[in-house]
């Protein structure tokens, strides 16, 4: 069989010069209130036609219990331990906020990878990711016998319940939802789970777990393509997953037969099951991603990338939960920008974050540089703008977003994301903080003389920050293996 995944632009960059480091990271207000010189509206076009369901929709089944290892005790909801009595002050004794913090490091003698992070009120993290793969030997990652994974931290750091997902082919669990009373996952597989069929090359999985992480319904699904969701979000019954249809090379053949297409599925919950209710592709002659989905009262937003075409360039497009395309709207004209996390101001104004070769706030500041967007999200109109970064290039993965309204981002960087940071090898990790109107008010850079890639950065409660993704040295603990998960608390400069 024929593997083929999604390759980050960001391994696609030609070399390109940069400007001069400014002092200072300063926002663009946004007064233009217009996207690129298109006028920033994407025309209605892409809809889904048919709206029906798959009709490899499956049966829920039950996919087993995990490790009983520190479950808590009355089985409650996700995050719902350890909090104050009166609901109040995370800061009261006891609270996770009183905790010291352990830094995070597992692996084995192959690859393992954390690909989402996120924290419960109580503190707890819950990570996703795979473990046992092998990266590096052919276009997918992993390949080989991974098998994917859902587990708990404690807000130590020490270990909590762990849930794995294993068929006989490769498994990873790709992005975590938290829902009242447990979680929802969405996955990739070459193999099938229990009562269900692959459908092609890879399919998609979404899963039900309850508060201590056993599975309570999965459901697999899939077509002759390759299947890539990259990140999951709920609202009321709707699943939403965002991602791309990799490359796609027929078994026992060399060619491609077509690109990788942007894709977005809806996935309805009900009493006797769950149904894939309704997809949505973009496709254009060249390679187009999904990077990001953000469900809403009565719809999602996408955000992802096309390299060619009248619309090339990173995009966020919002559609109603009955497949309504209502707006869309082209960040850059650039092929290699990218638009790579969504996330909700306290307000309720949608924010994208991304890299981009261009200028886009009031200031560029080398190859590649991070950037945020402030959008209406009735409209699709933009309200402000701001970029930040180093003289080489900075490539953001991941966002999150406090009650007061404070931006954070991760990314991986090729040099230094401040003049005072110091740059440690192949790849380092950074994350980097903004008030709410866009003035960098921290940064942080780590890593190691490998590879350091963040996938995800989160702010819980106390307002203590962590990084989770792979390292390829000791960033965060003893290295394991080739690839190592890992999770680390930032503290900001």
């Amino acid at each position: 069989m024929t593997r083929i995944a999604f390759v980050s632009p960001l391994f696609l960059l030609l070399a390109c010069s940069g400007g001069d480091p400014a002092s200072s990271d300063r926002p663009d207000s946004g007064a233009d209130a217009a996207l690129p010189e298109d006028g920033g509206v994407v025309p209605d076009a892409g809809h889904p036609e048919d709206g029906g369901e798959p009709g490899d929709a499956g049966e829920s089944v039950d996919a087993g219990k995990p490790d009983d290892a520190g479950l808590p005790e009355d089985g409650g909801e996700p995050g719902d331990a350890g909090l104050p009595a009166d609901g109040g002050d995370p800061t009261d004794a006891g609270s996770p906020c009183d905790v010291a913090w352990t830094d995070v490091q597992f692996g084995g003698a192959l690859d393992d990878e954390i690909t989402d992070l996120r924290i419960g009120d109580d503190g707890t993290l819950y990570l996703t990711g795979y473990e046992g793969g092998l990266t590096g030997v052919t276009n997918i990652e992993p390949t080989g016998d991974a098998l994917g994974f859902v587990r708990a931290l404690h807000p130590d750091g020490s270990a909590g319940w762990k849930t794995t997902f294993d068929t006989t082919g490769t498994d990873t669990v790709e992005s975590l939802a938290l829902v009242p009373g447990g979680f929802r996952i969405a996955g990739r597989t070459t193999g099938a789970f229990p009562n269900h069929t692959n459908q092609g090359q890879q399919d998609t999985f979404v899963a039900a777990l309850d508060a201590v992480g056993t599975v309570t319904r999965i459901v697999q699904t899939g077509s002759v393509k390759p299947q890539h969701p990259r990140r999951i979000s709920t609202f009321g019954e709707f699943l939403y997953v965002g991602g791309q249809d990799d490359d796609y090379v027929p078994t026992n053949t060399n060619y491609v037969e077509s690109w990788s297409d942007t894709t977005l599925a809806a996935f309805e919950e009900h009493a006797d099951g769950t149904v894939r209710a309704w997809d949505w592709a973009l496709g254009s002659a060249g390679t187009d991603f999904g990077t990001s989905v953000l469900a809403v009262p009565g719809g999602v937003f996408l955000s992802g990338m096309s390299d060619s075409g009248a619309q090339r360039g990173p995009f966020v497009r919002r559609f109603s939960s009955d497949a309504d395309f209502l707006w869309g709207a082209r960040l850059t004209q650039v092929a290699l920008d990218a638009a790579a996390d969504l996330a909700l101001t306290p307000g309720g104004d949608l924010l994208v974050a991304g890299s981009t070769l261009t200028q886009v706030g009031a200031v560029s500041y080398g190859e590649m540089d991070a950037f945020v967007m402030r959008i209406d999200p009735v409209s699709g109109t933009l309200l402000a703008k701001w970029q930040a970064g180093g003289p080489d290039t900075d490539w953001v993965t991941g966002m999150d977003v406090d009650a007061a309204g404070n931006v954070y981002l991760t990314g991986v960087t090729w040099g230094k994301i401040d003049p005072d940071a110091t740059f440690h090898g192949d790849e380092d990790a950074f994350v980097l903080r903004f008030d709410a109107s866009g003035q960098r008010t921290g940064w942080w850079q780590e890593g190691t003389p490998g590879l350091d890639t963040p996938s995800a950065v989160r702010v819980d409660r106390c307002g203590r920050v962590f990084v989770a993704g792979y390292t390829e040295g000791p960033l965060a603990g003893a290295h394991e293996g080739r690839r190592d998960a890992f999770v680390r608390r930032v503290t900001f400069r």
